[in-house]
């Protein structure tokens, strides 16, 4: 053990010196880099550094465990303190490494994060609305840069670094460009927009067409171009626009809207519905739509169904007449896999550690491991 590690330790050194001798530290946004300014040589010997400096740490890491294994397999030290200084080598790792990333100047108390995000007048406007569930878009900010609206809302806008693909394509197509029927489909109950004499002030958008709603016809299209294209004129009140890739779950394609539908309880991984039609309908749900097998799960009554994307964005499904209960919830089949597969390993290990001590409890002639 020590003498492969010592080499190990000794490969880390030498890479650290050789390794500007096969790296060209060379990086595939450089040339935008280059673009706004930045001098891509003092950053390619930054990242040199940086590799020799991290190769360097790690050889010592190395050589010092190394030495602390070799002490203990000589008898020179006790084994447990060799472990508490590995233990000790690895957490100072582990702290000064972490500490790069994220110091303690980055936390905040719970307090001082209350103090940032103060409700203002507008904020405090929109949060009576008894409602359990609607949207907000705040262009008093950059909506897509600001989560200050995030902080009291269920907001359109918002910033988070990794971002849906089809919906960071709905703000570039439509919402970006004001489209109001794009903002009605997503349930956009109020705009904050700046104030005339500073501040900010809020208008209720009587348009939004709510959580779900049942569409007279059905516009199948071939492509995602035509797809988004299409959301540019729609009437979402009437008109659901269909990927034709979903052309054998559809039946018919006109409907005469009979009937209602309406939210009766939101929770984040569980949205339940109640609608009464005399006829089937198709429904579209102001919710976005992840894709077959992401985790969300349909039931109308307790029974699974499907449920299809509409609009490029939304969820949308046939819904058949009568009185019925239709929940929306995430159970991911991979959660619950995981679940599972730890709930067995929990059990092993725990009947493990019970054999271990009924076994070591027992006479000395009669333990099982004695005898193996």
């Amino acid at each position: 053990v020590v003498y492969p590690g010592a080499a190990f330790a000794a490969f880390c050194m030498l890479y650290g010196f050789m390794a500007t001798s096969f790296f060209d530290m060379s990086g595939a946004y450089d040339a935008r880099y280059e673009q706004s300014g930045i001098n891509i040589s003092a950053l390619m010997e930054d990242r040199a550094d940086l590799c020799r400096s991290s190769s360097m740490r790690s050889a010592v890491f190395m050589l010092i465990t190394c030495g602390l294994l070799y002490m203990a397999l000589k008898g020179k030290i006790k084994n447990i303190y060799a472990i508490l200084g590995i233990g000790l080598i690895s957490m100072f790792d582990l702290f000064t490494v972490n500490l790069k990333y994220v110091s303690p100047g980055d936390y905040i108390t719970d307090s001082a994060l209350k103090r940032t995000y103060q409700p203002r007048e507008v904020d405090k406007e929109i949060l009576r609305d008894p409602d359990p569930y609607y949207r907000v878009l705040d262009l008093s900010n950059d909506p897509w840069q600001s989560a200050f609206a995030s902080y009291f809302h269920k907001s359109i806008g918002g910033y988070h670094p990794a971002k849906l693909v089809r919906y960071q394509d709905l703000i570039d197509y439509h919402i970006g460009n004001n489209n109001m029927n794009v903002l009605n489909m997503l349930n956009t109950k109020y705009i904050i927009t700046p104030g005339d004499q500073g501040g900010e002030r809020v208008q209720r958008n009587t348009a939004a067409l709510g959580n779900a709603w049942f569409v007279s016809s059905i516009q199948t299209v071939g492509s995602n171009e035509e797809e988004i294209n299409a959301l540019t004129d729609l009437d979402p009140l009437s008109t659901a626009i269909v990927h034709s890739e979903y052309e054998s779950y559809l039946g018919q394609r006109s409907f005469d809207k009979n009937g209602s539908i309406s939210l009766s309880s939101y929770a984040p991984n569980r949205l339940v519905y109640n609608y009464q039609s005399t006829a089937d309908q198709f429904a579209v749900f102001s919710e976005i739509w992840y894709g077959p097998n992401k985790g969300w799960q349909a039931y109308i009554d307790g029974n699974k169904v499907d449920h299809i994307r509409a609009n490029y964005v939304l969820r949308a499904m046939n819904l058949p007449a009568g009185n019925h209960e239709l929940v929306f919830e995430f159970k991911p089949e991979s959660l619950a896999k995981g679940s599972l597969i730890s709930n067995i390993c929990s059990i092993i290990i725990l009947l493990l550690f019970v054999f271990y001590f009924w076994d070591k409890s027992r006479p000395e002639e009669k333990r099982l491991l004695k005898m193996a």
